[in-house]
């Protein structure tokens, strides 16, 4: 048996109560036997506390950015403070609605509990990025992306890459067949836009609506571009295969519009040169010939 708090706070199990017909009354030893749970307390309550993600001593204050947004986590309690992943989140949501920034969004993944960043942006241009860490959570050691539970060699994170699903297909335009132009027509509609569950019935609503419908005229825009940069491709690569037919043709015309008479004409006439040329080089040949003659 297994108990989760969907919000990370601790989980208390007290005020046990009834009795049984081989139980008898139930008393906080029966933790074990009826429940499958030893209790480590004297008070017959069994608390489960969910583990800090991180704590921060008395004094220090520790501070990163998120997509841009600057989030703090500081401490003058005069004890240490611990965060738990739950309190991480709503720390990083509470800062990035602050700012205005609903791009990204914290949360806790369903299965492990880890602190998970969400872009509302889809495609390639999606990034949820954590960078500019400042402070101490001790006062010794930097603070750095570990405290998070981050491991990376670079100043950001952008988490795991999934390949997207596409609908584009290549289209051969040129002689090659590794000549092609892809075609891609990104999906527009109200859920991919997270515009289709937007509630303007609060002022925080109306303020996150306003945001997020930024973005989707945003991302609308950029489709646009790149459909509109496709066309293009298209229309250049229509211009030039238009250009080289033109050539062929021209040299097909060329080839078989040509005056059989003319260059009959022509051929004679440099056949009778080449001729006359063979006949002056067998004179100027034999007058070596002739001047011996005399000398005998």
């Amino acid at each position: 048996m297994t108990l989760t708090a969907t919000d990370g706070s601790d989980i208390t199990i007290d005020g046990l109560t009834g009795s049984g017909t081989t139980l008898g009354s139930l008393a906080a030893t029966d933790l074990a036997s009826t429940l499958g749970i030893t209790d480590t307390d004297s008070d017959g309550t069994e608390t489960f506390s969910v583990a800090d993600a991180l704590t921060i001593s008395d004094g220090q204050e520790a501070t990163f950015d998120v997509n841009g947004t600057t989030v703090t986590l500081s401490n003058d309690t005069g004890a240490d403070v611990g965060y738990t992943a739950a309190e991480l989140a709503d720390a990083i949501n509470d800062a990035l609605i602050d700012d205005g920034n609903y791009d990204v969004e914290a949360s806790l993944d369903d299965e492990t509990g880890a602190l998970t960043l969400t872009s509302r942006t889809t495609g390639e241009k999606a990034t949820a990025t954590i960078d500019n860490l400042t402070g101490s959570l001790d006062g010794t050691n930097d603070f750095a992306l570990s405290d998070l539970g981050l491991t990376t060699t670079t100043a950001s994170a952008t988490g795991t890459a999934t390949e997207a699903e596409t609908t584009g297909s290549d289209i051969v335009v040129g002689s090659d067949a590794s000549d092609t132009i892809t075609l891609t027509i990104q999906s527009l509609t109200s859920s991919d836009l997270g515009i289709s569950e937007l509630d303007v019935s609060s002022q925080e609503g109306a303020e996150e609506a306003l945001a997020v419908l930024d973005t989707a005229i945003d991302t609308v825009s950029n489709a646009r571009a790149e459909m509109g940069a496709t066309m293009s491709r298209f229309e250049f690569r229509s211009a030039q295969i238009d250009t080289s037919i033109e050539n062929l043709e021209a040299a097909e015309s060329a080839i078989s519009d040509v005056d059989i008479a003319s260059e009959q004409a022509s051929l004679s006439a440099s056949s009778v040169k080449v001729q006359a040329a063979v006949a002056a080089a067998a004179q100027a040949n034999q007058m070596p010939q002739n001047l011996l003659s005399l000398l005998q």
